[in-house]
């Protein structure tokens, strides 16, 4: 965007410089430009609900809708997350799908909830 340009609007509120949306009534959240892999299909974007109390987030998703996974993270966490994704190139399916079961176990034993 030039400095003769006027900003792209949300409702009336400016968006943030990355937002890619067509703006309507009824589409209020702010979504970059999704980049990622396509098989399996994994994408990435900046998202932003357009309030004011809160954050813009990396969302992380994979999958179809509506059984698609989806992760959101805050963009100071989203190196470590990228960090962890380069780390985990080397393993293989078996070893991936052992970390799953080893999250969900972790998370089960928090929450007091059973693995899904």
């Amino acid at each position: 965007m030039t400095a003769s340009q006027s900003p792209h609007c949300n409702n009336g509120h400016p968006c943030p410089p990355w937002c890619i949306t067509g703006h309507s009534e009824l589409c209020r959240v702010h979504l970059g430009a999704a980049a990622g892999i396509d098989a399996p299909r994994i994408l990435a974007r900046p998202v932003h609900a357009g309030r004011t109390d809160d954050e813009p987030q990396i969302i992380v998703c994979g999958g179809s809708y509506p059984a698609g996974l989806e992760l959101s993270v805050a963009p100071c966490d989203a190196g470590d997350l990228a960090g962890l994704l380069e780390f985990l190139a080397v393993a293989t399916p078996g070893q991936h799908r052992k970390l799953a079961t080893a999250i969900r176990a972790a998370a089960a034993v928090i929450t007091g909830t059973e693995q899904r």
